[in-house]
């Protein structure tokens, strides 16, 4: 089973874009870090401007991920405009992991217990 079938919602963003995007060139609008100090984990919500080329038209809309029981977090080069020039999604240990290298701005790690695609929109 590939990483993005295991991504909880996966249908959301499959359904909006006509498959799994790329991510080349979407920006990271916001990245959000939460503790929840009673269950003894955290949690990160990333939102995401993304436009995808399909079938011969463009469509865009923004994308909210959700990183369940993050084990390992890096966030390097925040700022203004935060693009993303490729993503990698891997399993090990158990943990599903995200990596984006930049074209500019943020390079975010994540390996976290699970994903889930929270909602897709398009950008008002």
């Amino acid at each position: 089973m590939s990483v993005v079938a295991e991504i909880e919602n996966v249908h959301l963003i499959t359904e909006y874009f006509g498959h799994w995007p790329s991510f080349h060139d979407a920006e990271i609008i916001s990245v959000c870090f939460t503790r929840d100090v009673q269950a003894g984990w955290s949690t990160i919500l990333m939102q995401l401007y993304v436009c995808e080329k399909w079938n011969e038209s463009v469509n865009c809309g923004v994308v909210d991920l959700e990183f369940l029981r993050v084990h390992v977090s890096e966030l390097d080069g925040f700022n203004h405009q935060n693009v993303i020039f490729n993503v990698e999604l891997s399993k090990e240990a158990g943990l599903v992991q995200w990596q984006n290298t930049t074209s500019y701005g943020a390079e975010i790690f994540i390996a976290a217990e699970m994903i889930r695609v929270k909602s897709v929109r398009p950008k008002t």
